[in-house]
């Protein structure tokens, strides 16, 4: 009973963290990001590749997070005997290499949502500019 019951409260430690992660990050749309790295003359393309690496981080994060709690759960759900609480060298090495191959795939999906998130900032950033500039036109001309 014990240990189903630590299980189960890792389980929920590990959603709940995931909430906090993504809690941060969840309003962050491509609109979002372009008010705030514009300025009243221009914009700073640092602050948009941090805000979007933050974003593109946070929701691969989050993903990895409930992956090992529905993988937890899993495990729960799975009869264990007794050589079960043994430790085993080659599941702790198969382990190992699953997660030396997770973190590249997974770095390679936040490098492209980075990306997705830096161009679709850039372009609305390009309309706000031209939607300013005709609204400078229309009042120095009207």
């Amino acid at each position: 009973m014990t240990r189903t019951a630590v299980q189960v409260f890792v389980v929920l430690l590990t959603i709940e963290a995931s909430y906090f992660l993504l809690r941060a990050n969840l309003g962050l749309s491509p609109a979002i990001l372009a008010e705030l790295v514009a300025t009243k003359l221009d914009w700073n393309v640092d602050i948009l590749r941090t805000l979007a690496q933050q974003v593109a981080s946070t929701g691969v994060g989050f993903t990895l997070l409930l992956l090992a709690a529905a993988i937890q759960v899993g495990n729960l759900a799975w009869e264990m005997s007794y050589e079960d609480f043994k430790f085993d060298c080659r599941g702790a090495f198969i382990a190992l290499l699953l997660g030396g191959l997770v973190l590249p795939a997974a770095l390679a999906i936040a490098n492209w949502r980075e990306r997705w998130l830096v161009d679709a900032v850039q372009r609305l950033l390009a309309e706000m500019e031209d939607a300013a500039r005709r609204e400078a036109a229309s009042a120095a001309c009207g």
